[in-house]
């Protein structure tokens, strides 16, 4: 079942590709992905094989193709990701995730690890928490602005 606004994709119902979209232009552009969730403006727009996603939010894992099993819930969290096994709950939440590398990351809170763009396994719990680690990996941060200015390994 598709829903259209305006001439544009605006829901799905996909018995066959186990997808559901609800949201203007929400999984626009998929061409092969599967078992995908998502709700809201923009939300996995640009997934094409991506699978197993579940997006909800305006924006929300806006830039992903590819990646798989990753949870993106608040406005604009994920938007850039493209990488797999991540989970952002909150206003752009790992929103800067960008590298394939950056992998198996969890952000809980508005702007949590909102800066990540390549680095691996972090956890970060609380608002801006972890905002700054581009690159840093292995880190664990809880509380409001905890680890906000890290940008090392813990290895």
């Amino acid at each position: 079942m598709n829903f259209k606004v305006n001439n544009v994709s605006s829901g799905i119902i996909d018995n066959v590709s186990y997808n559901a979209a609800f949201g203007y232009s929400s999984q626009l552009n998929n061409l092969s992905g599967t078992h995908n969730t998502s709700m809201g403006y923009g939300s996995l727009i640009s997934n094409s094989t991506g699978n197993y996603n579940t997006s909800v939010g305006a924006f929300s894992s806006y830039n992903n193709v590819a990646g798989i099993r990753n949870t993106a819930i608040g406005t604009s969290a994920l938007f850039f990701n493209n990488a797999n096994d991540n989970t952002a709950v909150g206003y752009e939440a790992l929103n800067q995730t960008s590298s394939v590398s950056a992998r198996n990351n969890t952000a809980v809170g508005a702007n949590a690890l909102r800066q990540n763009s390549s680095g691996t396994s972090n956890t970060a719990v609380g608002d801006s928490a972890g905002f700054i680690s581009t690159a840093a990996s292995y880190n664990v941060s809880i509380g409001k602005n905890a680890g906000i200015n890290n940008i090392g390994s813990w290895t």
